[in-house]
């Protein structure tokens, strides 16, 4: 297997790429100028794969509505009921 992955790395070929081998690798800078190097997380392709985007894509449409529903509710009992 190593033997495999030496020969993949010195064709140029990305093994990630193909399907097989380990993950490519980021580079982190860290403090004081000295570097790491972690794999990457595969990517999924959903729209909302974690809980936080998706409380985020609801709270942008559920505010706005509510705001206008309080202040519909608000204004016509303002206006018709109470003067």
């Amino acid at each position: 297997m190593e033997a495999e992955l030496r020969k993949r790395a010195e064709s140029g070929k990305d093994p990630a790429a193909e399907g097989g081998g380990l993950p490519r690798a980021t580079m982190v800078t860290l403090s004081g100028g000295a570097s790491a190097s972690y794999p990457r997380r595969p990517r999924s392709k959903k729209l909302c794969n974690n809980e936080a985007l998706l409380v985020d894509i609801m709270s942008r449409i559920g505010f706005p509505l509510a705001f206008l529903a309080f202040n519909l509710i608000y204004w016509i009992y303002y206006v018709y009921i109470v003067v």
